[in-house]
């Protein structure tokens, strides 16, 4: 069992307030249940909590307008293709991300990430 969850959605789990620190809610869940913790923090990236450590992947700058439609969507299926395929939590989150900013681009649409877009997107950040 693997959880992706929001910022939102984790603060309330804790029943903790806005001000309180997502990185050290989804370290402390991580550890509780022995698996890996994904936190989506819109535009400022991902958390991974994972094997005991937590590592913050920086959201990627996207310049309005976006539409969030599906975009959490293709995170959470993006991040399990990742793990089954044999990535680290955070190399998962890295992918999540990455799929999550193409898809913030199609406008009015539910949109998808192509194994092409992912392939140019990638080759666009090196």
């Amino acid at each position: 069992m693997r959880i992706k969850i929001n910022r939102q959605e984790l603060l309330s789990h804790f029943d903790a307030g806005a001000g309180a620190e997502a990185e050290s809610l989804a370290l402390r869940w991580s550890e509780d249940l022995g698996q890996d913790v994904f936190v989506t923090l819109s535009g400022e990236g991902i958390i991974a909590a994972s094997d005991g450590a937590v590592r913050v992947k920086p959201g990627i700058p996207v310049s309005p307008p976006i539409d969030v439609t599906g975009a959490g969507d293709t995170v959470l299926a993006n991040i399990a293709l990742a793990l089954a395929a044999g990535a680290s939590a955070y190399e998962a989150a890295e992918i999540g991300d990455l799929a999550g900013s193409i898809v913030v681009r199609k406008i009015g649409t539910t949109g998808t990430a192509t194994v092409a877009e992912l392939g140019e997107a990638l080759t666009q950040m090196v």
